[in-house]
């Protein structure tokens, strides 16, 4: 069976203020755990720990810049007659955003140190690789707007990937989003934003992929995340 799943938290460490520029700057803490199965012998895990600060520059304009530590677990658990073995490694990542209600640029370089973890005889290179990406809102009536976003992954020495997205957001709570990446698929989101519950509110989101016919494992495959948001008077 393959199958990924993650969690992850974030605190904000000052209570929310006024908003607009009185707000003031923002540090956040958090981490997370991602777990990635592929088959029944080969298990990837990473643990997460990040901090990042968020400085307004301008009314409702907004530079973030952050970094975080991965831990990282490569684990083969074979029959009696194969073979075993787990390794941990660890590496870094940064990366900064310029955002508004209406737009974000961002720019990340992730597993930097480029770590190589070997659970077995053969040893596993994980390449360091930057991510670029973009994100546009167009508002086209009370409540609903046109949303476009772009990203790309870019591995020195290695083919680049692409994922392209283009939708609707109606009401400011429902999204609907068909979306390409390069060398994977198509699919499309569904989006449920801001749904209240008990006095604090939670985001919904379901991705659909359709793969390529070269990749493996050619099966359609789906996505669920789920983000719940606590405010502290």
């Amino acid at each position: 069976m393959i199958r990924t799943y993650y969690a992850d938290a974030n605190i904000r460490l000052q209570r929310k203020q006024e908003s607009g520029l009185s707000e003031g700057k923002k540090h956040i803490v958090g981490g997370g755990i991602y777990n990635d199965r592929e088959g029944e012998y080969f298990n990837k895990v990473r643990a997460i720990v990040r901090y990042a600060l968020h400085i307004p520059l301008k009314e409702e304009l907004i530079l973030s810049g952050g970094v975080a530590f991965h831990l990282i677990n490569y684990n083969f658990s074979a029959s009696a007659a194969g073979a075993s073995g787990s390794s941990f490694a660890w590496a870094g990542q940064a990366s900064t955003t310029l955002y508004s209600p209406t737009f974000r640029l961002g720019v990340s370089i992730d597993d930097l140190n480029n770590p190589t973890v070997t659970p077995i005889s053969y040893s596993f290179l994980i390449n360091r690789y930057i991510n670029l990406y973009g994100e546009k809102f167009f508002d086209i009536g009370p409540g609903t707007q046109i949303r476009g976003a772009a990203r790309c992954n870019w591995i020195p020495g290695i083919e680049s990937s692409y994922n392209i997205q283009a939708g609707a957001v109606f009401s400011g709570t429902v999204g609907v989003s068909a979306f390409y990446y390069t060398g994977r698929g198509y699919g499309l989101i569904l989006d449920l934003n801001k749904i209240e519950l008990y006095k604090n509110y939670f985001d919904f989101s379901l991705t659909y992929l359709v793969p390529q016919s070269n990749v493996y494992p050619v099966v359609n495959q789906y996505e669920i995340n789920l983000q719940y948001y606590i405010f502290r008077e």
